[in-house]
């Protein structure tokens, strides 16, 4: 009699070529797949947020800009009407100080303010000579919406809060 011993259950402790050690670079390997796939996927939201926020914030500045363009334009149409006194002849002690304000011209303001006043001004801005393209527009309106027409027919000097009293 012969008995013959099978070894078939003895040799499981043995690792096998495509066994555990297989299993866990597999393992190993999805992991890593899906932490590079969450990474790269955060990695384009937060491009595509900062471009958009980037872009806003560019769009943002350029719309202050033109709205301090606009205000700069109504006042320098405004400052038309302040004339400097311009006599050739005056000696320099007499000449006006440079600290000094200048003279209000009634006669400059009708001719130069009153055809644009309540009237919609518009500049185009182009981005080759402006930096940006836009367009600016202004309305420049009396305070109250209406015009001082007692300077039109009161005399120089007279004294208004007098009559008042």
């Amino acid at each position: 009699m012969f008995l013959r011993v099978d070894n078939s259950f003895a040799g499981s402790a043995r690792q096998s070529p495509g066994g555990a050690a297989a299993g866990a670079v597999l393992l190993f390997s999805l992991v890593s797949m899906g932490i590079i796939t969450v990474f790269t996927q955060q990695l384009m939201k937060s491009v595509s947020v900062g471009m958009v926020f980037t872009r806003s914030m560019v769009t943002r500045e350029q719309v202050e800009m033109l709205a301090y363009g606009g205000i700069s334009i109504a006042i320098a149409q405004l400052e038309r009407c302040y004339e400097e006194e311009k006599k050739k002849e005056q000696p320099v002690a007499e000449q006006p100080k440079p600290d000094q304000p200048k003279k209000f011209s009634f006669k400059t303001f009708i001719t130069t303010m009153v055809p644009h006043l309540n009237r919609w001004q518009e500049f185009a801005l182009v981005d080759a000579i402006d930096g940006v393209d836009g367009q600016i527009k202004i309305c420049i309106t009396a305070e109250e919406g209406k015009l001082p027409i007692a300077w039109l027919f009161d005399e120089p000097g007279r004294d208004l809060s007098s009559g008042a009293k």
